[in-house]
C-alpha cells in the first residue's frame, strides 16, 4: 500500500460522502443543522 494509492481511496470516498450529502440537503433542506 502506498501513500498514493491510500489517497487516491479516501478521494473517491470522499467524493461519494459529497454527493450523498448534496443529494439529502437537496431533500431535506426544512431540517436544522447547527454546526457553528
Amino acid at each position: 500500500m502506498t501513500g498514493e494509492l491510500i489517497n487516491e481511496i479516501l478521494a473517491g470516498i470522499g467524493l461519494e460522502l459529497l454527493e450523498e450529502d448534496t443529494r439529502q440537503g437537496n431533500a431535506g433542506r426544512e431540517i436544522p443543522v447547527s454546526q457553528k
